[in-house]
């Protein structure tokens, strides 16, 4: 009888232990805040957009993987270099598909640039007009600049996270190169975003 209540005593023991810590975990489960989707992921968000350096002029001139310090650029030279040069080239040749850039409505349903318009896209697009004035002739010039793969420093992402299972997944919906110039005349650095890729 003595042992019996011992095993009694024990087993009460294990089973507040247990409801004990499931309790916890209830309190802490992120599933009672985010929304669930109808394949089981939870939603943290389903819109979020942040830059990424992929080329980092503070390392010096040795951009490489034999540089201790490459993974500071996030995609070292020559790979990143020789990425963003024929994703453009795919591009340009109508391999991959681009949309365009727009921050507003649904980035589900992205507006496609229809095939036979990405020619004039691009030549219309793919440049910056640099405007200086000349001051002795008193008139406005302007050069051309051409925007392509050595202009491109940092790539931007549009993406979804979810969890499930307890694995913490982060799909990319698109993603824009960015293109930096140096204006003269502005005395600064100028960004641009002229379209996003969707590889699916």
């Amino acid at each position: 009888m003595k042992k019996l209540s011992i095993i009694v005593f024990v087993l009460s023991i294990c089973f507040c232990c247990i409801s004990c810590n499931n309790k916890d975990k209830k309190m802490l489960n992120f599933s009672e805040v985010l929304e669930k989707s109808d394949d089981g992921r939870f939603i943290v968000t389903n819109k979020i957009m942040y830059d990424v350096s992929i080329v980092n002029s503070l390392i010096g001139p040795d951009k490489s993987k034999n540089n201790i310090d490459w993974f500071w650029e996030n995609l070292p030279y020559p790979d990143g270099e020789n990425f963003i040069k024929s994703l453009l080239e795919d591009v340009s040749e109508h391999k991959i598909p681009i949309y365009y850039y727009d921050l507003s409505g649904d980035y589900e349903v992205l507006e496609e640039i229809p095939a036979n318009k990405i020619d004039d896209f691009l030549n219309e697009n793919l440049q910056y007009t640099e405007e200086t004035i000349d001051t002795i002739k008193n008139k406005i010039l302007e050069e051309k600049i051409k925007l392509d793969y050595k202009n491109v420093a940092e790539i931007r992402f549009l993406e979804e996270w979810s969890i499930k299972d307890g694995e913490f997944t982060k799909k990319v919906v698109a993603f824009s190169p960015i293109f930096t110039v140096y204006s003269e005349s502005k005395g600064m650095k100028l960004n641009f975003i002229k379209f996003w890729i969707r590889i699916r």
